[in-house]
């Protein structure tokens, strides 16, 4: 695959997985909404998806580590990851004072600044490396806490793609 058509099948893939969270989390009106992590995962032209509601970060890492095995015995060429997340924002200063402090301070979902966020990972093999694209929307709430809109996030210093934010899922196709 050419660098025009992987970059036009990460647009694809982050198209539909936003689909996905806006549908879910704004659009059906149920009442109790949660996005449960989900990998669309292509290998040529096989689709399969997987859901992965894990409950905790160990059982994350297994479901990141099963995929990846599955990923690279596919021979897959492209992929998309989205899901509910905690994001917190800090500045550099911030950021060097905590990560020296006591583990674990640097947890969005142990921090009281933490923003609700969708998150979407979309990667895509070409013949001279690799297509990525990383988003983040803000989950907005009204008054009573139903969530009424996804608001795109934009990251500071955006430019240097999904290794600025960190994280094992812009990596999975990585050899």
């Amino acid at each position: 695959m050419n660098e025009v058509k992987a970059a036009a099948l990460v647009a694809d893939l982050m198209g539909m997985a936003y689909g996905q969270a806006e549908n879910v989390l704004v659009k059906l009106h149920t009442e109790h909404k949660a996005l449960i992590p989900t990998f669309l995962v292509m290998s040529g032209t096989k689709v399969e998806i997987f859901a992965c509601p894990w409950q905790n970060d160990d059982q994350k890492h297994m479901a990141q580590d099963l995929i990846r095995a599955r990923m690279k015995a596919q021979k897959s060429n492209a992929y998309s990851f989205v899901s509910e997340a905690w994001m917190l924002v800090v500045d550099r200063d911030d950021f060097e004072a905590q990560r020296r402090s006591a583990e674990g301070a640097l947890q969005p979902s142990k921090s009281e600044r933490r923003v609700e966020v969708v998150a979407v990972v979309a990667c895509a093999k070409h013949d001279a490396g690799m297509a990525r694209d990383f988003q983040l929307w803000n989950i907005i709430r009204d008054a009573t806490g139903e969530i009424t809109a996804l608001e795109k996030h934009v990251l500071p210093g955006d430019g240097d793609g999904p290794s600025s934010v960190g994280g094992e899922f812009p990596t999975l196709l990585d050899d």
